[in-house]
């Protein structure tokens, strides 16, 4: 393993002696977190987390130039981070750069490792020992915009177990205030009795309340009389990864933190919340193999396009294709799905992943607006769908 690595960094280093690029701006030694610096305040982008395709994005014009990603080891390691374009067949970005800093201590970071720039994409390799890192990823030159792809790779002890990584880390509260990355905080409210509450979020608030030590919490107004001050806090996040909201219900009692995650408007606790850490996490961070929006499947990693067509009427359709049809457009007939849809078109593609799962996409335009489906090419059964050219409710990672 260790041959194979310090190969890879011999590999970046003779590239990147060959091609002669120049990097516009080179980031520091030493980051001291403050506003003196714009390098000190990097985009932050949450974890980065081991074996899972993450997107970042450069945006000078909104002051994205330094996208950073953190990972913790427990002991020593082989590390390994690797980038590449986005999705698509015309990526904006099409080169980067890549920093790992090691925290020192609270605010402070030491670089340890850098890649020297090429025309390409940058991946680097180190060993390294136990510690907190930020990995930054930036552009060439200094006005490169456009988005890109990350994962981390990790092997040896100081890694954590892959089946064991969840997408709200391990502490609750470090979740809050990150806009970009695998998971972005979309507010908080804080609810009393006398707010305005649906079904669904009374039930979640009932469950919450109920892992603390109020487990005989049954009615909501006894879960506001066991919390601290009457008050709950309800946070919204979003699974960038899946495509799917999670809704945080976090309370004091007797002064510690406490509370659920739940997925949507489910009432099945998905993580707890004790004490400010996150225990029993059902929520693994896994990339959605069709990508985040309508389009990308044929350009993910892993994924390649077997075909792509066309449809106006039902002539000559397979059975399972026409069940996909209805249940994309929420029809009750394959003619009715054609006359519901924009100017009768239906496109269909089909895909198939390394591992030789198979898929199919029906997509549409409805009042201009693109929509769809995607499903295993065996089954009727949707495996994500497309909302206004986004993807979301994935189930396929």
């Amino acid at each position: 393993m260790r041959k194979m690595l310090a190969s890879l960094l011999l590999a970046s280093s003779l590239v990147g002696c060959a091609t002669q690029v120049k990097e516009d701006v080179e980031l520091p030694e030493v980051i001291t977190e403050g506003a003196a610096d714009s390098w000190a305040h990097p985009t932050e982008f949450g974890k980065l987390f081991q074996g899972v395709w993450q997107f970042g994005t450069l945006d000078p014009s909104s002051n994205q130039n330094f996208p950073a990603f953190t990972f913790e080891l427990t002991a020593d390691a082989d590390v390994s981070v690797v980038t590449r374009q986005a999705p698509t067949d015309e990526p904006e970005l099409t080169s980067s750069v890549l920093y790992v800093y090691k925290q020192r201590d609270e605010g402070t970071w030491q670089r340890i490792a850098r890649t020297e720039p090429t025309d390409d994409f940058a991946r680097l390799s180190k060993n390294l020992g136990a510690g907190v890192y930020r990995v930054i990823v930036k552009g060439v030159e200094q006005e490169a915009t456009g988005q890109f792809m990350v994962q981390l790779r990790c092997d040896g002890a100081g890694c954590v177990d892959p089946a064991e990584q969840c997408i709200l880390g391990s502490t609750f509260h470090e979740n809050v205030d990150v806009k970009e990355g695998a998971l972005v905080d979309y507010g908080s409210k804080v609810l009393t009795a006398t707010s305005q509450m649906n079904d669904a979020l009374k039930a979640q608030i009932i469950a919450a309340v109920r892992e603390s030590a109020h487990d005989d919490v049954t009615t909501i107004e006894a879960a506001f009389e066991a919390v601290d001050q009457g008050e709950i806090n309800r946070y919204r996040f979003y699974d960038n990864l899946a495509g799917r909201s999670l809704i945080a219900i976090e309370y004091g009692a007797g002064d510690n933190s406490y509370g659920a995650v739940f997925v949507e408007d489910g009432t099945e606790v998905a993580a707890s919340i004790n004490d400010g850490d996150i225990y029993e996490c059902k929520l693994q961070p896994r990339a959605c193999v069709f990508g985040q929006s309508m389009g990308e499947a044929a350009f993910m990693p892993d994924m390649k396009q077997t075909s792509d067509v066309e449809l106006t009427d039902a002539a000559g359709l397979s059975e399972m294709l026409q069940k996909q049809i209805v249940a994309a457009t929420g029809s009750t007939t394959v003619s009715e799905a054609f006359e519901s849809v924009d100017e009768g078109i239906i496109y269909v593609e089909t895909f198939r992943h390394q591992d030789a799962r198979e898929f199919t996409v029906v997509r549409y335009y409805g009042g201009d607006n693109p929509v769809g489906a995607y499903f295993r090419s065996d089954s009727d059964v949707i495996v994500a769908s497309i909302g206004d050219g986004e993807i979301g409710g994935c189930t396929e990672f």
